[in-house]
Parts: structure tokens; sequence; C-alpha cells
């Protein structure tokens, strides 16, 4: 049997299932529930159902041969690191107040975030996920993102976050949420900038500086949306685009690291100027291509793999 009920995190979603009153007056005799198991894991699977859909076990299975356990544990540290359940609340109580498109819009986008933080986890954390350690180390500076992240991203990511804003709040969407909700296709990558801020022993803005003052440097926008619009009708699709999306933002977080070891964006594109500019250059070739398919996108990739490799070279000769 799972232990996952048996986890003391999840002791709160045992007294959720019972009404207000039930909790204040029975607490021991909840506590010591006979079907205390079964219905923490009928709460916790109905919640990411409705909020993510009855394929999403489907999915993570496909992308990452996770077992349903393990998802539905991982599920629970996202639900809770990125605040999800208040987010959905405030969506779905926009009810008639804004167009139904919008609200579905935005609602799909927090999904969106839920199935790639879900992914990052599954994909760099051993099972069993501890769910306390895991919140208490994400939690609150992935928060803190919301902020670094609007003021490090640039050129037409901030021109897109801006119309999108703009764009919600003449929808009838509130300030707050409107401008939240336009980080969140971005928040994922909250995981590895805390995970190198550790790393590296300085503060979450200093890495969200680097990740995303890096990422505008090298124009590489462009990349991030070709692999986004790559075709999944099919299971095969689905994980070539999904693979090429991981070496993405691995090798991000490597150009991330590189920038923190040089000092600041400036001087490692000063130091690197060299694969830089040959990086660059195939760049450009590859964008003048009528269409991206993962033939070109795999040789972008390298490339971006490569300046990482090459410049982490030079950063250890500087040393």
């Amino acid at each position: 049997a799972s232990t996952l009920p048996d986890d003391p995190y999840l002791v709160p979603e045992l007294f959720r299932y019972f009404p207000k009153v039930l909790q204040d007056r029975f607490g021991e005799q909840i506590a010591n529930h006979q079907l205390r198991r079964e219905i923490i894991t009928t709460v916790i699977s109905n919640e990411m159902s409705n909020m993510t859909g009855i394929s999403f076990d489907h999915r993570m299975l496909e992308e990452t041969g996770a077992g349903i356990v393990d998802i539905l544990r991982t599920w629970v540290a996202v639900r809770d690191v990125m605040n999800v359940v208040s987010m959905w609340q405030q969506v779905d109580e926009l009810g008639s107040s804004v167009r139904m498109e919008t609200q579905i819009e935005l609602f799909m986008e927090l999904r969106g975030l839920i199935d790639r933080s879900t992914l990052w986890l599954l994909r760099h954390r051993r099972p069993p996920l501890d769910l306390a350690a895991t919140v208490d180390r994400y939690r609150d500076r992935i928060e803190s993102l919301y902020r670094y992240i609007e003021e490090n991203v640039g050129g037409k990511i901030r021109d897109r976050l801006f119309s999108a804003e703009a764009g919600r709040l003449a929808a009838g969407v509130p300030e707050a949420l409107a401008q939240r909700s336009v980080v969140w296709p971005l928040l994922h990558t909250g995981f590895d900038i805390v995970d190198l801020s550790d790393q590296r022993g300085v503060g979450i803005d200093v890495v969200a500086a680097a990740y995303w003052q890096t990422f505008e440097a090298l124009d590489l926008d462009w990349l991030w949306s070709a692999v986004g619009s790559l075709p999944r009708s099919t299971r095969w699709q689905s994980q070539a685009r999904a693979a090429l999306r991981d070496d993405f933002f691995g090798a991000m977080r490597e150009l991330a690291d590189d920038v923190l070891r040089d000092g600041s964006t400036e001087q490692w594109m000063a130091a690197n100027v060299g694969p830089v500019r040959r990086a660059m250059a195939v760049f450009t070739e590859l964008r003048r291509v009528d269409s991206h398919d993962v033939t070109t996108l795999s040789v972008a990739m390298r490339q971006l793999h490569n300046l990482g490799v090459l410049a982490a070279v030079g950063s250890l000769d500087r040393a």
C-alpha cells in the first residue's frame, strides 16, 4: 500500500473533507477516522482531476515514466508551491464579470503552469518527494519571482507580458490577478532559479537577473516560441517537443550558472565574444527557415548547449 495518505503533511486534507463545525467538535475522532487514508486519497485525487483534467496523470506518465502515486504526490507539492488553490479560486470567482473566453484562457494558463512545474519536479527530484521540505524550499522564493521576473525580462517577452496584462485589464480582470497571470508561462523557471541561488549562495533576485537578462541578450524568444509551436498530435511528436523543451531550459540553467560565475550578463558576453558570435550567426540562419521542425530546432539546441560548454571552459580558464 502507498504511504502517501500517511504523510503528516496531508492531515489538513482529512479535516478539510468535513464541515467546520465537525472539525471543531470532533477533531480527535476525525484524526483517527477508520477511513482517513481513503478520504485523503479521494480529496487530493479529485482536486487534481478538477484542476488538471482526467488525462493529467497519463500525460505525466508518458513524459516521465513516473507512477501514479509519485505523480499525485508531486502535484500536491506544485499546488502548494505555486499557491494554485488561491489562484484557481480567483479565476473561478470572476464568473460573468468577464467573457467566458477570458476565464477559460486564465484556467488554461494556470493549468499549463501546473503541468510544467510537475514535470520539472518529476524529472529533477528522486521519489518519493518530501512534501513539507519541497514546499518549504521553493514556495516563498518562487512567490518573490513574480516581481523579479517582471523586472528582468526584456524585448519581445516584456512586450508580450505588458500586452497580455493590458488585454486582461481591458477584459475586466482585476489588476492583481492580471499582473500575476501574465507571469504564469514563465514561473516554472523558478525551480532552476531557486536551485542556482542555493548553489551559488546569491540572492534570488541576482539569479533571476542573470537568467532573464541572458535570455534577452541572446535573443532566445524565437527559439522558445518555435519549440512551443511544434505539433503534438501524436505521442512521438509530444515526446520530441518535450525533449527539446527540456534541452532548452537545461541549457538556460547552464548559461545562467556561467553568467553568475563571471559576475553579470554584460561581463559574460564580453568574455565570450567569439562563441556568442558563432552561435548567433547560426541562430540567424535558422530563423530564416520558412518553418521550424525537430531537425532545425535540434541544431539550434546543440548550438545553445555548445555555447554553454565553451563559456564554462572559458570561465574555468580565467579562474
